[in-house]
């Protein structure tokens, strides 16, 4: 049976309405995308790169706080670790390239980290930063332990190092100037 004149009135009312609906919710959803920025691939690349980085820096200081804790204190240099354990400090001989197997043992590649996103810039300590959005792999082991969830990272963008790290519980500061041994 052929359509008739009322029943393409209609149909052309129907699909105006929904191109027009349409026409509503595009720029909600263009907004969106401008205010929480694409998810890439290419993200979750540069931030592992980040961590490598910091795995293979001759040296760099590290300070963890976390609520209700007194802040943790740790030194990298070359394969030698020193952690600041309720003031006194011990020293931790790594393997030759153990630091980058820590790395690789909680983050072994790009594709473990999830809902990758560039954030915009910022400066920090004088410092051009760009932040980045990212939520880590729980490591197989530590589902308990661990609480999931996303990390805001700053990464230099002159040198590519990270120099903090926040979630909702912790942040993590990195410096990379004048590190010494705190113990022989």
């Amino acid at each position: 049976m052929r359509p008739t004149w009322h029943d393409r009135l209609q149909r052309h009312a129907a699909l105006t309405a929904k191109s027009q609906r349409q026409h509503l919710y595009l720029p909600l959803i263009f907004s969106l995308v401008l205010v929480t920025g694409p998810v890439r691939a290419d993200d979750c690349a540069i931030i592992l790169k980040a961590f490598e980085t910091l795995a293979v820096a001759p040296s760099y200081s590290q300070t963890i706080t976390m609520k209700d804790t007194p802040p943790m204190l740790s030194i990298a240099i070359g394969d030698v670790l020193y952690v600041n354990a309720d003031d006194k400090w011990q020293k931790v001989q790594l393997k030759p390239g153990g630091r980058l197997g820590i790395l690789k043992t909680f983050v072994p590649d790009a594709a473990s980290l999830k809902d990758c996103s560039a954030n915009g810039s910022d400066t920090l300590d004088g410092k051009a930063m760009t932040t980045y959005t990212y939520t880590p792999p729980i490591p197989e082991g530590m589902e308990g332990l661990a609480k999931g969830g996303p990390q805001i990272l700053w990464v230099g963008d002159t040198d590519g190092l990270p120099y903090r790290m926040t979630t909702e519980d912790i942040e993590m500061t990195m410096s990379y100037d004048a590190v010494t041994p705190p113990i022989p």
